[in-house]
């Protein structure tokens, strides 16, 4: 049984969003930082939508237009230090939620898996973020940046629905500047597991290589790029833990990729810009795709 395909989603969202800093300089280059915010995240349209989408009948989804904006409040501490050759910041952070959009699954009396969401998860974490970079000659720059995230999540519903857990990432690149306007750069990164409310992801992991030379007084610039050469397919698994069911799914996503690009710059740019164009993006809106395998901040997939 289906939703109609004019079924009007109609929702109202008020909230006040507090926020304080203070920073103190400990010298020239370093400065130390304390903050709290609390962040607003409201359902997008695809969180909402009551359709249900029942390509597959035996595991069907759809939205929950009853769903409120979740609420996570942030309290931090910084400490940064830059200088010509070397920068570094790092960011010690928790987070609480009472109210978090999670997916929530669960097999109905027929046997079919429903797949929607709920304001059923209570999360909190610490994390731990950094950044650095060098450039120890005009020719060499590297930078390396990664979190470190603890997470505990609970329903609120379901004392023993809970996860929790070790999560984190970590990218890194180095860049080559030759003679001759050639610039190889080399990037690489890594995704570990994900602590949500029902599913656990696997890991995983990638790397790109780039070589770029300039001709013509740097009007065209050549570029080869190729992802994950060596690997032709990533391997992505999902675990689902509800009451009564343990639901296992294995994707293999196309990774390998290779790229010729070719860029002519005509003219010069010499006029300034005087106008500033001003737009609103609603960066507080969670996006999901019309499959609605989207999740929350706390959710499975």
């Amino acid at each position: 049984m289906s939703a109609t395909n004019d079924t009007i989603v109609h929702s109202n969202f008020f909230d006040l969003v507090p926020s304080a800093a203070f920073s103190y300089q400990l010298g020239m280059t370093k400065t130390l930082r304390w903050g709290y915010n609390m962040r607003i995240s409201r359902p997008g349209i695809w969180y909402l939508n009551p359709y249900v989408n029942d390509a597959d009948p035996n595991n069907i989804r759809y939205g929950n237009p009853g769903l409120d904006a979740e609420k996570t409040h942030n309290l931090n501490i910084n400490y940064g230090s830059f200088s010509q050759k070397v920068n570094f910041n790092a960011t010690l952070s928790y987070s609480f939620t009472q109210n978090a959009i999670t997916s929530y699954i669960f097999v109905d009396e027929n046997g079919v898996t429903n797949n929607t969401y709920r304001n059923i998860g209570r999360n909190q974490s610490v994390g731990l973020d950094g950044y650095a970079s060098w450039t120890p000659t005009p020719a060499i720059r590297m930078n390396v940046n990664g979190s470190l995230i603890y997470t505990d999540i609970q329903s609120t519903e379901n004392a023993g629905m809970r996860n929790s857990g070790f999560s984190g990432r970590g990218f890194g690149s180095i860049t080559l500047t030759l003679p001759k306007e050639v610039r190889l750069t080399a990037n690489g990164g890594i995704f570990t597991n994900s602590i949500q409310l029902q599913t656990t992801q696997s890991a995983f992991y990638f790397y790109s290589f780039s070589a770029m030379k300039s001709f013509f007084n740097k009007k065209l610039d050549v570029s080869l790029n190729t992802t994950t050469p060596f690997h032709k397919y990533r391997d992505f698994k999902l675990t689902t833990t509800g009451e009564g069911f343990v639901q296992k799914m294995n994707y293999q996503n196309p990774m390998r990729t290779f790229r010729l690009s070719l860029t002519y710059r005509f003219g010069d740019l010499k006029s300034s810009v005087r106008k500033v164009q001003r737009t609103i993006t609603n960066e507080d809106i969670l996006q999901g795709g019309s499959s609605q395998e989207g999740s929350g901040t706390g959710g499975g997939s």
